[in-house]
This record gives structure tokens, sequence and C-alpha cells, in this order.
């Protein structure tokens, strides 16, 4: 297939990228810092969250790794449910 023969992939065609344990972390403080702070700057609030993540334990990191690797299953699962028959090999 040549270039010219190419187009844009539908939804349905394309990949969707796995939630990483720190987005969701990041996701869960910003909400939680905008409400105790709703005036904290962009950069403020970006130190706040990476610095409240580098603080963590191994514990609590592998237990977000872990969180991260059952929402990827959950997802391929999900998707290849939907796929038909004859794509799902």
């Amino acid at each position: 297939m040549d270039l010219s023969e190419t187009s844009a992939l539908t939804y349905e065609e394309t990949v969707e990228r796995p939630v990483y344990g720190y987005l969701l972390h990041n996701d869960e403080q910003r909400l939680e810092i905008l409400e105790k702070c709703p005036n904290i700057s962009a950069k403020e609030l970006s130190i706040t969250i990476t610095n409240s993540w580098k603080s963590f334990s191994e514990v609590c990191l592998f237990i977000f790794y872990f969180m991260f690797h059952i929402l990827t299953l959950t997802l391929f699962r999900k998707r290849k449910m939907n796929m038909p028959k004859e794509q799902k090999n």
C-alpha cells in the first residue's frame, strides 16, 4: 500500500493508550488540590502533584502499577469482545 491509498484511522481502528499509574494519581490529586486551592497556578499544581508522587513508598507505587495492569487488561478484553469474530484471532 502506498501513501496515496492510506486514510485516517477510524475510532474503532485506533488503539487506546493505557492509563499509567502516574496519570491516575495526577487526575485524582488535581481535583483534590483545585478544590482546596482554586487559584493555584498550573506550574505550582504540577510541582505539588509531582512531589506527592515522588513521596510514595514502593508499596504505594506497586498498587498504582497493579491498577494500571488491571485497567489495561479490562480495556483489552472489552475491546476484544466488541470486535467482529473474524478480527478476534
